[in-house]
């Protein structure tokens, strides 16, 4: 599957050679229906979750956005993968976007209200 070939490219190269990879695989005609938003979203999480590599998550979750602008399952990924690489602006910018997509997106809700409660809790202990 693509998640494979992209991980492997990635683990052995960098994040250039995998997303290099993946136009190559995307200009294929064989591979027209491949469910390439989903392959996308396996291989970022693989590399927040097993290899804790979040800068290289967040490009490849970049990639997804720009391929699938309209979904805010996208952009959720993305924001949680800045969350997680402490990015907290950035994540919640893009909370927010995820949001402008789908109101009802609960994930994007709670992530907001939790990165605004830390946010209020450190902002009220400091001297």
């Amino acid at each position: 599957p693509l998640e494979d070939l992209m991980l492997e490219v990635l683990l052995k190269e960098n994040v250039e050679a995998a997303i290099k990879r993946y136009r190559e695989f995307n200009a294929d005609p064989l591979n027209a229906y491949a469910n390439r938003q989903w392959s996308l979203r396996l291989v970022g999480r693989r590399l927040m979750n097993a290899h804790k590599r979040f800068d290289d998550a967040i490009e490849i979750f970049k990639l997804n956005v720009a391929e699938h602008p309209r979904s805010d399952e996208s952009l959720l990924m993305l924001a949680n993968a800045y969350q997680r690489a402490g990015k907290r602006e950035l994540a919640v910018k893009t909370y927010e976007a995820a949001l402008q997509l789908n109101p009802q997106n609960w994930e994007a809700v709670d992530a907001l209200r939790s990165l605004r409660a830390k946010s209020e809790g450190a902002a009220t202990q400091k001297p």
